[in-house]
């Protein structure tokens, strides 16, 4: 009688699992009665087909050298604890996009780590291919021990994995690899790693790496890293790295760079990051870092919120042809970092372009270049828009520079300045075309410690910026600072050059540069300030046709001579108020503190439209409300139909509107204050901000509301009838049909399973019990949701119950 119920148990668990199998069921089954146990090593051409699976690899397996083993779409390889599959000839595992291969675990509680990977260690002539394959629960799904041969892996998943999807360890470096539409999840260190173990975990050359379309998600410490002394040749492109712990792509050659590259030397050439999505991860999105670039490009990437950098080019040395265009970064800790070390023997060679980026509301600088000595033939920073950065906007840093354009950006609401440029010696510097406006630290700085110029700063607008417009300084004569075409406008100062180079204002608008010098956008307060002022300047100074107007000084110098200032327009016909020589003038004061200045002849017209600060109105629907009420405050002002509005409710400031109406509510009684300010099209600000005070009242003392009336609830529907017995459901027409059914599959498996513990060829596979069984529990459960209720519970029991045994028979058969 024992003998019997186990083999009824058995046969019940054979059933069950070809049918968990036909309903979609993980691809971790354990190994059953029909699979095939494969034990041996594959020396000749082989194809493993879903007929004859699942194949239990039980343990070592070797594909040999000039044997191919070919797994059908469809079929299941379940590798047993601690084996692996190496593959010296090759491997061809294509599924279908319905008919998937899979590699798993042979447990029946799947983990990672539960077997060790596919090894690959071919031949030139080798192959690994995996297409619409699933590889899952192994400590590597796939490690490179080879750099021959070829490997693609396309429109598979890799994932639970205790190190990595792909991990190639050989020290020669990977051979051919190729990703496409794939992806990797999961993994406890990185998606792809190249590194090799040890103390010196650089690979010697690692070339034709190609990932594109995939998706790396929770990859462990990067999505991508690349240690190697020389990268040729590798790309990533198109997908996602999301949930990384250190960093996205990470690619290094190691801290070891010659001053002039070298064919033993340390480089990364032709390499690529286009088009991928970093988010919500830790650490920088890109990282290069090696002292030798040559043909690196970084696009298209979308970045949010990650903690780490942008895009970050670390010790760079040599740097030719380095592009990093059109990303967007949004939260990160920087937008892009470039840091360039000191060639010792010989200026190195540094072409980079960092343009058409946006960059939006990093923690530090949006763009920061860092340099130990930076001789250009070509550095661009062009065309970025830079909003809303925790530090300077672009900052340019370097004890020398020589050779650097910053041009056609949009640089906004930095915390510090615009576009800072510090060093030593700055020449032959262009800040031209850019537009750089309500930053807190001022607009356009240039600092040079000994030397500024030739330096040129063309065609700007500046605008709403806290301390200057334009602020360029230094200790000794480098060469001709020229400012010309810019519009300078409602900062807190306009262009201020201190030192001894000769300077060229020519063309420029200055004008109404009275802001207030606190950092809060909506400070009140307007106070007369500058529009000129040179400190220190050498006798060699022409400011000739601007427009300098709306300041109480226009010019304050201090000079060893005389200042060439004809052809000016100062905001009077009648010219600036200079005491000996206009007293009458009513425009702009001019004041020399050394020195003189040559006015006449004087432009009583302005040589381009006027400026004017924007005027504003506030007006509230409401004057007095009950807490949670809405009121509406309306601005008006001729600013024309591009202004925005900036408004601030009780000191809190809210976004940059286009909108002349806010809509606010109070939960607290007393007085609120709204204020706003307007921004005209030229990014001029009105000055002080209109106010309007709204006071809100207990909402028990407004005027009662009266409530709703209450609302009927619909009649309830009488008891229906009780439903019938458990006993009644069974001996009913369907309850019966399914019986007939479970009782036939039962006999069948079990007979089936007595038959092959005794050696014999079972008459029916163990699939045909296990559907009868199903349909018999189906029959069950569709009777219940249409009419016999009972026959539901006994469905879901009777599935549950088949479940249970099946588990506990699989788990007895594994061990």
């Amino acid at each position: 009688m024992r003998r019997a119920v186990v083999c009824l148990l058995a046969a019940l668990a054979v059933g069950l699992v070809f049918a968990a199998a036909a309903l979609g069921a993980g691809t971790s089954a354990a190994a059953t009665g029909d699979a095939t146990y494969v034990g041996t090593n594959v020396t000749t051409n082989t194809t493993w087909t879903p007929g004859e699976g699942p194949y239990v690899v039980t343990t070592e397996l070797t594909v040999t050298e000039n044997a191919t083993l070919t797994v059908a779409p469809g079929t299941t390889v379940q590798v047993a604890k601690d084996a692996s599959i190496t593959v010296a000839g090759s491997l061809d595992a294509a599924g279908t996009s319905t008919d998937r291969v899979s590699f798993t675990t042979a447990r029946p509680k799947p983990q990672p780590g539960s077997w060790t990977a596919i090894t690959y260690a071919g031949t030139a002539d080798s192959r690994l291919r995996l297409a619409n394959t699933t590889v899952e629960y192994a400590t590597t799904a796939v490690r490179v021990a080879s750099a021959d041969g070829r490997i693609t892996v396309q429109d598979s998943l890799l994932r639970e994995h205790v190190r990595a999807g792909v991990a190639v360890t050989t020290a020669d470096g990977p051979p051919s690899l190729r990703l496409a539409r794939s992806t990797i999840a999961d993994t406890g260190y990185a998606g792809v790693a190249v590194t090799t173990p040890g103390t010196d975990p650089f690979a010697r050359r690692v070339a034709g790496v190609t990932i594109r379309d995939t998706d790396f998600r929770n990859p462990g410490q990067y999505g991508v890293v690349v240690r190697a002394r020389h990268l040729v040749g590798v790309s990533v492109v198109g997908g996602s790295i999301t949930g990384y712990e250190s960093g996205g792509v990470a690619v290094s050659t190691g801290n070891r760079a010659a001053d002039v590259p070298g064919p033993d030397d340390r480089s990364v050439t032709y390499t690529t990051v286009h088009g991928v999505e970093f988010a919500d991860a830790r650490g920088d999105a890109v990282t290069i870092e090696s002292g030798h670039l040559d043909r690196v490009r970084v696009s298209d990437i979308d970045v949010h919120g990650v903690d780490g950098d942008g895009i970050g080019v670390r010790r760079a040395i040599d740097l030719d042809d380095v592009v990093l265009d059109d990303n967007t970064v949004r939260g990160a800790a920087r937008g892009i970092a470039l840091t360039h070390r000191r060639a010792q023997r010989q200026p190195p060679h540094v072409s980079v372009a960092v343009t058409n980026n946006t960059l939006r509301e990093t923690v530090g600088a949006g763009v920061s270049i860092d340099a130990q000595r930076l001789f250009v033939s070509r550095l661009d920073v062009r065309n970025n828009t830079v909003t809303g950065s925790g530090g300077d906007g672009v900052a340019l840093h370097t004890p020398v520079l020589s050779g650097a354009t910053i041009a056609d950006n949009t640089v906004r609401g930095s915390h510090d300045r615009g576009v800072s440029v510090r060093g030593s010696r700055v020449r032959n510097l262009t800040v031209a075309g850019n537009r750089v406006a309500a930053n807190g630290r001022g607009g356009v700085r240039v600092r040079a410690a000994r030397t500024p110029g030739p330096l040129t700063v063309a065609n700007n607008t500046l605008v709403n910026n806290v301390a200057f417009g334009a602020h360029v300084s230094g200790a000794a004569n480098g060469g001709p600072v020229a400012a010309r075409n810019n519009t300078v406008a409602a900062n807190t100062r306009g262009i201020t050059v201190d030192g001894p180079s000769p300077v060229r204002l020519t063309g420029n608008t200055i004008a109404v540069n009275t802001r207030s010098a606190a950092r809060s956008a909506d400070a009140s307060a307007v106070g007369p300030s500058v529009g000129v002022t040179l400190t220190n300047a050498s006798g060699n100074v022409t400011i000739t046709r601007n427009d300098i107007y709306g300041h109480l000084v226009g010019l304050r110098a201090a000079t060893n001579g005389t200042i060439d200032a004809e052809h000016n327009y100062w905001g009077a016909p009648s010219g600036p108020f200079y005491a000996s020589v206009t007293p009458d003038g009513d425009g702009d004061t001019i004041r020399m503190r050394r020195g003189v200045a040559d006015i006449a002849p004087i432009a009583e017209t302005p040589h381009r439209a006027l400026i004017e600060r924007p005027s504003v109105s506030l007006t509230a629907n409401r004057s007095t409300v009950a807490t949670g009420t809405d009121v509406r405050v309306t601005a008006a002002s001729p600013a024309g139909p591009n202004a925005t509005y900036q408004f601030t409710v009780d000191g809190q400031r809210r976004p940059t509107q286009a909108s002349p109406s806010l809509v606010s509510a109070f939960d607290d009684p007393g007085a609120h204050e709204i204020a706003v300010a307007v921004v005209n099209d030229r990014g001029v600000a009105s000055r002080p901000p209109a106010t309007t005070t709204v006071r809100v009242e207990n909402a028990s003392t407004a005027p009662a509301t009266a409530a709703p009336p209450p609302t009927a609830s619909p009649p309830q529907p009488a008891d229906s009838a009780a439903p019938p017995s458990l006993l009644d459901s069974v001996l009913s027409v369907p309850g019966l049909l399914g019986g007939a059914l479970w009782v036939l599959a039962v006999g069948v498996g079990g007979y089936g399973v007595v038959a092959s513990m005794r050696g014999a060829q079972p008459p029916v596979r163990g699939r045909v019990a296990h559907a009868l069984a199903v349909v018999a529990a189906g029959v069950w459960i569709a009777a219940g949701l249409l009419a016999v209720p009972p026959l539901l519970s006994a469905g879901g029991v009777a599935l549950a119950g088949w479940g249970v045994v099946t588990a506990a028979v699989v788990a007895a058969a594994s061990r």
